[in-house]
This record gives C-alpha cells, sequence and structure tokens, in this order.
C-alpha cells in the first residue's frame, strides 16, 4: 500500500508535519507513492484526516468491533449514512468528495451510495473486503463521480426472489441513471447469481445517461444464469435507453478496460461486454474466456444457447445503435467449450444492425477459435466494418478468412447458396474437413 511523508513523522519525537512546508510535502508524498504504491486497490489509512473508518465486528463472538477505540463504523452504510458510528464518528451523511476506508473483513449488506464524489475503498485490496450483496443489487450508485475500489463483491442471489424474465435480477454494481463519472476498479466481482436459477446476472450495470463510466482493472467471475428461455448473463452492460422529453439518454465516453471476465455460465446467452444503444467508449486491454451456455430450453429437447463476446447494438428501448467505439487489445478464448450442439454459433464481436459500423475501430485483439462448434470471429450487421481491414489489423488463431460481412476460422469449408452446393462440398471434402452451412434450403445429400 502506499506510504506518506506522515508515516515516518510520525516516528521522530517533536516533530510534526506541519515542520516541513507543504511544497515539500507535495513532493515527498508524490514520490513515496510512486515508490510504494501499485495496483490492486488498498490504502495505508494511518490516522486518516478527512476520512470514516469502517471495520468489521470481530469474530471472536464477544460483540465488539475491531476498531480498537477508533472512531469508526462497524458498517459500510452506516459510513455513508453517519448513523451508528463510535466515538466520535460523523453522526451526518459522508460530505461530498468524502472517503470512507473500509478494513479487511466480509461485510453482509447491500450498499447505496447518494452523495456526490464519495470514494469507498478497501485498505487492503479485492480479495480481502468483501461485500456479500443481500438485495438484488449489492452496491447502488446514485450519484455522480463516485469511486469503488479494491473490493470483492459477492451476490448469489440467495436472499432474493426473482422472476424469470426479470432482465437484471442479481446485480454487483448498479449506477442508476444520470448519474456520471463513476469507478469501478481493482475489484472483484464474483458468485453473482449462483445460488438463483433465474438470476440473469450482471456485473457491472450502467443504465441511460451514465456518461464517463470506467470499469477497469477488475476480475469479473462465476456468473451464474437462469434456467429458463429468457435472459442472460452479462458481465459489463452499458445501456442507454429512449429519449425521454425530447433529452438524450445516451452514454458517452464509457470505458471497459484491462478487466479480467471468466467462467460466465447460463441456458440462453452469455455475454463479456454489451454497449446497448446510444453508446460510445472504448473496451481495450480486457482478457475473455471460458463463456458458455449449456443444456435445452426446459420442457424442449432444443438448445438454448449463444454466446456473443462483444456485442454492440440497438436496445435498452434505445432508436440507435453505439457509434465511436474503440475496441482494441483483448484477448478473446475458449469460447462455448463444453457442450456441441448450441442454439446458435458463438460470435466474438458483433455489431448491431443500427451500430455506426463506419466509426467502430477493431485493431490488435486476439481471437481464438476453441469450440467443438463452428464459431464466427466478428459479425457486422451495420455493414460499415470493412472486413480485410479487420482480417489484417488483428491476430486470428487460426487464421481467419472472409464471407460477406463476416470473419470465419479459416479450418471451416463454408457452404451457402443452397440447392446442391451442400452435396458438391460433401463431394470435394477431405478427411477431417469440417464444413460450415448457412441457413439455406439444400437438396437431399449423399
Amino acid at each position: 500500500m502506499p506510504l506518506t511523508l506522515l508515516d515516518f513523522v510520525q516516528q521522530v519525537d517533536n516533530v510534526t508535519v506541519d515542520d516541513i512546508p507543504d511544497s515539500a510535502q507535495d513532493s515527498i508524498n508524490a514520490e513515496l507513492n510512486q515508490q510504494t504504491g501499485g495496483d490492486g486497490g488498498g490504502t495505508d489509512i494511518s490516522n486518516p484526516s478527512d476520512a470514516r473508518i469502517v471495520a468489521e465486528v470481530a469474530g471472536d463472538n464477544s460483540g465488539e468491533s475491531n476498531l480498537n477505540g477508533r472512531a469508526g463504523f462497524t458498517s459500510i452504510q452506516d459510513a455513508i449514512d453517519g448513523t451508528n458510528g463510535n466515538n466520535e464518528a460523523a453522526t451526518d451523511t459522508v460530505a461530498e468528495d468524502g472517503t470512507i476506508f473500509v478494513e479487511p473483513g466480509t461485510y453482509p449488506e447491500s450498499i447505496t451510495l447518494g452523495t456526490s464524489g464519495v470514494t469507498i475503498q478497501s485498505t487492503q485490496g479485492s480479495g480481502e473486503t468483501t461485500i456479500n450483496g443481500q438485495s438484488s443489487t449489492a452496491v447502488e450508485v446514485r450519484a455522480s463521480d463516485v469511486t469503488i475500489d479494491g473490493f470483492e463483491i459477492r451476490n448469489t442471489g440467495t436472499e432474493i426472489s426473482v422472476e424469470p424474465k426479470d432482465f437484471s435480477g442479481v446485480i454487483g454494481v448498479s449506477v442508476q441513471s444520470k448519474n456520471t463519472g463513476v469507478t469501478v476498479r481493482n475489484c472483484e466481482l464474483r458468485d453473482l447469481g449462483t445460488e438463483n436459477n433465474d438470476a440473469n446476472p450482471i456485473g457491472v450495470y450502467a443504465q441511460g445517461a451514465t456518461s464517463g463510466i470506467t470499469v477497469e482493472n477488475n476480475r469479473i467471475e462465476t456468473l451464474e444464469g437462469t434456467d429458463e428461455d429468457e435472459g442472460a448473463v452479462q458481465a459489463v452492460l452499458i445501456n442507454s435507453q429512449r429519449a425521454q422529453n425530447g433529452i438524450s439518454t445516451g452514454i458517452d465516453n464509457a470505458r471497459v478496460a484491462n478487466n479480467t471476465i471468466t467462467d460466465l455460465l447460463d441456458t440462453r446467452s452469455t455475454n463479456a461486454v454489451r454497449f446497448n444503444g446510444d453508446v460510445s467508449g472504448e473496451i481495450v486491454g480486457n482478457t475473455i474466456s471460458d463463456l458458455n451456455t449449456e443444456g435445452d430450453i426446459p420442457g424442449t429437447n432444443a438448445p438454448g444457447g449463444f454466446t456473443q463476446v462483444i456485442d454492440l447494438a440497438e436496445g435498452g428501448n434505445s432508436t440507435t445503435g453505439p457509434s465511436d467505439v474503440t475496441i482494441k487489445n483483448n484477448d478473446i478464448s475458449s469460447i462455448e467449450t463444453t457442450t456441441p450442439g448450441n442454439f446458435a454459433p458463438p460470435v466474438h464481436l458483433i455489431l448491431g444492425s443500427s451500430t455506426d459500423g463506419s466509426s467502430v475501430a477493431v485493431t490488435d485483439n486476439s481471437f481464438s477459435a476453441d469450440s467443438p462448434d463452428v464459431e464466427i470471429f466478428v459479425r457486422d450487421g451495420s455493414g460499415g466494418l470493412t472486413p480485410s481491414s479487420v482480417q489484417s489489423g488483428n491476430t486470428f488463431s487460426p487464421s481467419a478468412q472472409v464471407n460477406g460481412s463476416d470473419i470465419f476460422p479459416g479450418d471451416l469449408t463454408l457452404v451457402s447458396g443452397g440447392g446442391d452446393a451442400l452435396q458438391t462440398a460433401i463431394d470435394d471434402a477431405s478427411s477431417g474437413d469440417r464444413l460450415a452451412i448457412d441457413d439455406s434450403t439444400y437438396n437431399p445429400v449423399t
């Protein structure tokens, strides 16, 4: 965790930080942060000046807190609201631009942040400090410029009743409409919906006009979804909505960067990152793997699953699709590897018909086809991408081939057009060849 000048001054008799000029303090603190800071969240909170401290109740059944006489709180929500503090802890709502430091432990609560500029930060980083959601949403943001840093966030769904068609039954972090500049970083969002088959879990969910949202350096894993022919599992959903009373609810400058997204499972649909509607921004540097759909639609023998890893589409009651989106340096692998015969082929990147494909940049990504089924690397329903440029500007394993507006693995023999085309392809095939056949109507084959 980063050190500050105060840590050293406290160890010297008869010296206070006031004895050191402000300019010197700033310079020394900047260098100390550079040398002793680092990734993963966490902050040293020795004698914080303008901050609130939260420490869990001791695990010895004594009922005593771990504050050890310090002013503070045993609940994150209490620290936000200024209630149930001890000693000289604040007794009103956390101030705008205030900071709440949360010490290691497990906090079984769902929290709501309603004051602008507030930061809640784990003192030790994710894996040490856990928010265990007790309602449909573990962390709900109702203010702008809020930062959530360094937590493990869980929400298994055991505490709630969710309808199968509830689009967002269990959520890790939800950013409500019109709150801007929110950041979720250095967190682990995991075990969402694992105890509720109808959960349709979402890791981070941002709704209309939540411009400037940043989701970076997180690990999002073990999301399990519905057993119905509805809904989806989605790690990150940036969801614009239809303009209301002439006021745009579009979302600008959404940033989803440097996250690890893995182990998503549903019967119906899985998505790693979805930009729905009038959304612009960037999806960069993410490592995405192990997205799967398994099983049949309940009550049928029909497979229900399809995976769309990165999805840019019209949705969320919007009237248009995303534009001005950069998709760069992402690594996508191990998609739909557990069961063959899904409802539709998995697609690594898909652009819907309402997306402005001409303003979408796709470069320096790595796409790996590992499924026993046919995979599609890129499907451009907008007609705005230049497939040959996408093919040359990214890495594909196996090598890619362009077919119309789609990019497929190069080890497939593509069959289209109907009639005798399938029989011709069979006659020309060698042992081990795989034929990928479109939805045309073909004559009987031998």
